[in-house]
């Protein structure tokens, strides 16, 4: 029915599928081992995000065909995160792993600085030797 409101919620009422007391705006629960909520776009020809979360007016978060955007609404790979990232573990060694299944080279980081150009840093695993030399991952 376009353009007909199906369900209206007003501003201080809350939410539950799946549950009688919401903890929030809309609280979604599920029961068994299935997941709790699905989101799906069902025009696979549409460019535009799958889904989109906001912080205010500023989207936050974004899942489109291409990937997960973290201040971005354009990912430009599977991950693309505009900003810092801080990864922290309390019981443990922190440890980020970078593997690729492709020839000699493993996981692969690149160090871009708008003054002096693009390096790349990975473990050459014909000699095994850590490289770093000027280029991109790609």
């Amino acid at each position: 029915r376009s353009g007909t409101n199906v369900i209206l919620v007003e501003n201080s009422d809350l939410v539950g599928i799946g549950t009688t007391s919401p903890l929030t705006v809309l609280s979604v629960q599920a029961s068994s081992t299935v997941a709790s909520l699905v989101v799906r776009q069902v025009v696979s020809a549409n460019n535009g995000a799958i889904a989109s979360f906001y912080d205010g007016t500023t989207e936050s978060f974004t899942i489109d065909g291409m990937g997960i955007g973290i201040s971005t609404t354009t990912p430009a790979q599977e991950l693309s995160v505009v900003g810092d990232i801080y990864v922290s573990n309390n019981t443990a060694t922190t440890t980020i792993n970078l593997h690729s299944g492709f020839g000699n080279r493993g996981g692969c980081i690149e160090l871009e600085a708008a003054a002096s150009g693009t390096y790349r840093l990975y473990i050459n695993a014909a000699t095994p030797s850590l490289v770093v030399e000027v280029g991109s991952c790609q």
